[in-house]
Parts: C-alpha cells; sequence; structure tokens
C-alpha cells in the first residue's frame, strides 16, 4: 500500500486506487448531491456494461471512504447512507502532479 499524503486536508494514498474504485469515482465526481449504493451501482454497472452486485459496490465505497477518497452520512429519516467525493478530480490530479515532480 503506498503512503498516504494530503491534498487539500484529506489522507489520499498515492495511486492506489483499483479499476472499479476509479469507476466509482469518476461517478461521483460527476454528481453534486450524495448518492445511495443502488444508485452507484445502477449507473456504474450501466456505464461500464457490467453486471456487479450492489454489495461489491458497497465494499469498494466504504475503502474509498477509508482512504478518505469519500465521505458518507445518513440524512435524518434515511435508511440508507449516501455517499459523496470528499476530494476533486483537479485536486487529485494537481496533488498526482506535485508527487511526480518530486521524483
Amino acid at each position: 500500500m503506498a503512503l498516504a499524503k494530503s491534498v487539500t486536508g484529506i489522507s489520499v494514498p498515492l495511486l492506489n486506487l483499483g479499476s472499479t474504485e476509479r469507476k466509482i469515482m469518476r461517478y461521483l465526481w460527476s454528481r453534486s448531491a450524495g448518492v445511495a449504493i443502488g444508485g452507484v451501482a445502477d449507473a456504474v454497472n450501466a456505464e461500464y456494461l457490467e453486471d456487479r452486485a450492489p454489495t461489491t459496490y458497497q465494499t469498494q465505497l466504504l475503502r474509498l471512504v477509508e482512504k478518505g477518497m469519500v465521505t458518507r452520512d445518513k440524512p435524518p429519516k434515511s435508511k440508507e447512507f449516501l455517499y459523496r467525493a470528499a476530494v476533486t478530480k483537479d485536486d487529485l490530479i494537481d496533488w498526482i502532479m506535485s508527487e511526480l515532480s518530486d521524483l
């Protein structure tokens, strides 16, 4: 596992995103509101012509939360968590480029 660095105050492992995690991040970056697991699963499966179970996305989303890439919250009176990107795509790209320039 890569060492964690900081992007706008959020801990992010260096280039340590799997294929499904990257697909989820692309989807979350396209959304301004939080999305439930079912919404993520439906959208990513449709976009990439996959047939993964919502539980697969739940596991991946929890990993992204642990990595600091995604936040989740449960609105009042809701039974589901809503997931949002915690880091913008531009901030992540800027951080990666600065890490590469330090090589």
